[in-house]
């Protein structure tokens, strides 16, 4: 879950709306073509702290965040749903912009993880699969969701 303590005990306080938005499964009787991700719980935790716990207004942004469009045989990115469909592949496009944009502004750190070795998978795909709330501090998230400064 989302809110868990050092000790491994949920703080009722804070998870009590994951449980009525995420648990009872209401997203995913909404959208069959989507099952249980990780990274899923992050956002939604993340939009029950901003809306003061309101779980209906969470369950209908977290709706439209999700919304996902294919045309052509092409993926296009209009929202996050391929991120937790079979295959993944909203996820892997946004795992491959990644990593042509990083490319092209870091292409020594690129390089780097290149010739290490680095997978991927074991740094890009927590980042990308929770909009990165996993590793940014929670005012830099606020803030660029508002669009504004840190």
């Amino acid at each position: 879950f989302f809110f868990q303590a050092e000790d491994g005990i949920r703080d009722p306080l804070w998870s009590r709306g994951l449980g009525d938005v995420y648990k009872r499964q209401a997203y995913a009787l909404y959208n069959p073509n989507v099952g249980y991700c990780q990274g899923m719980n992050f956002m939604v935790g993340f939009l029950m702290i901003l809306s003061g716990y309101r779980e209906e207004e969470v369950f209908w942004v977290f709706v439209a965040l999700t919304k996902y469009k294919t045309a052509n045989d092409q993926i296009q990115m209009n929202g996050i749903e391929g991120f937790y469909m079979d295959g993944f592949p909203g996820l892997l496009v946004a795992m491959r912009l990644f990593k042509e944009a990083m490319a092209i502004c870091t292409p020594e750190i690129k390089n780097r993880l290149d010739d290490v070795g680095f997978p991927d998978e074991l740094w890009l795909l927590k980042w990308i699969s929770t909009l990165f709330l996993y590793s940014l501090p929670m005012s830099m998230c606020i803030s660029c969701l508002l669009y504004t400064s840190p």
